[in-house]
């Protein structure tokens, strides 16, 4: 029994209702539809279903999947998701993909019927982070955004959102990367007496009740985890006498706010750091890439940084790359245009009857060798 068998005449005639009014493409439509099926040389005249071998059948049956499918899924589906979602079909065949946050990996662990699978060990890894604008006072004084780091505790994001999956970032490139990483970059350790001292130099002094800034935070409110993240480091910034405003956005929106007008104090923000983690840090920090709806939305710039960037981009020895890389994070993490918070693999999530499945470096699935074992 196929889809083109069973699809409901009835409903399809009012789909046609609402397309095609012409009396004459409306009469033959209808003997295509009356047309009989010629089967083990039986003539037999269906209630449902196109008509067999007939050229109008894909175009009859996508009017018919486009109203009960994809209409359902924009209208019903997709407002009460609170992550990201998609749906594309050709035809009959159809995919549907959801977000799948880190801390809900691990229910999906523990199901029969759907398989997790994550990407630590490609070349391409996933990075959160706080974006700060260094444009502007307080972030264009490098005490302040070290303070900042110093005053935001990791661990507790790690488990409060993440519950123990992918760990605590150090620097711009992620652990999960191999060989290009810099596990010796500078650190900022979790301590609010350095928070306060840094900020105490910066001229940051407390006033009434004790806060001495007030900042404000864009959060892409697409995202559930930067909804928490948000949460938490809004609760420690004040700590330190930062009051925090945080602003959650539509992804469109936030982009606008962050991307295009820079209209933002620090901005929630995810990145890939491969799979040549110079050209990604090229990408993310170099001058030339501060223009509106460009990465480097930091608005960071670093002549000696650029310098290194540009240098690294063209050597070919592998071990010297290796060696600019790394010398390029500890800058990077010096400089703190960024504050790092936790290095994410890339988990994907699906029916176990479903092999060949490749959790590639982009988070995406190539389907053209994958098979199903089962309904």
């Amino acid at each position: 029994m196929s889809f083109f068998d069973t699809l409901k005449k009835e409903w399809l005639r009012k789909f046609l209702d609402r397309r095609v009014r012409e009396g004459v493409i409306r009469r033959l439509i209808g003997k295509w539809l009356q047309a009989g099926v010629w089967e083990k040389g039986q003539l037999s005249y269906p209630e449902d279903g196109t008509p067999q071998g007939g050229v109008i059948s894909p175009l009859l049956s996508n009017i018919y999947l486009h109203e009960v499918l994809d209409c359902w899924y924009v209208e019903e589906v997709k407002p009460r998701m609170k992550g990201k979602t998609f749906l594309v079909r050709f035809a009959d065949d159809f995919i549907l993909g959801f977000d799948l946050p880190l801390r809900d990996s691990v229910q999906v662990r523990q199901s029969r019927e759907l398989k997790a699978v994550f990407g630590m060990d490609r070349a391409i890894s996933g990075q959160l982070f706080l974006g700060l604008n260094t444009s502007k006072p307080p972030f264009n004084d490098v005490r302040v955004r070290r303070a900042v780091a110093h005053a935001i505790d990791k661990n507790i994001i790690w488990q409060r959102v993440f519950f123990g999956l992918g760990g605590a970032a150090t620097g711009p490139v992620s652990r999960y990367i191999g060989p290009q990483y810099n596990r010796s970059v500078t650190k900022y350790e979790y301590s609010p007496q350095r928070a306060n001292q840094l900020l105490d130099e910066a001229g940051l002094a407390r006033g009434a009740g004790g806060m001495r800034v007030r900042l404000r935070l864009a959060v892409d409110g697409s995202s559930a985890d930067f909804t928490r993240i948000a949460d938490i480091v809004r609760e420690q910034l004040s700590e330190v006498g930062i009051e925090l405003t945080v602003e959650s956005f539509d992804f469109n929106t936030w982009f606008d706010r962050v991307y295009v007008r820079r209209d933002y104090d620090i901005s929630t923000g995810r990145r890939l750091t491969g799979p040549d983690a110079i050209f990604a840090m090229h990408r993310e920090f170099h001058s030339t890439n501060t223009q509106p709806a460009q990465r480097n939305y930091y608005l960071y710039r670093s002549a000696e940084v650029d310098q290194a960037i540009e240098a690294g981009l063209v050597e070919t020895d592998p071990a010297k790359r290796l060696q600019a890389a790394h010398r390029l994070q500890d800058m990077i993490a010096r400089d703190v245009p960024n504050i790092f918070l936790m290095d994410t693999p890339q988990p994907n999530a699906y029916r176990s009857v479903f092999q060949g499945l490749d959790n590639s470096p982009w988070g995406a699935v190539r389907l053209d060798e994958v098979w199903m074992t089962g309904p």
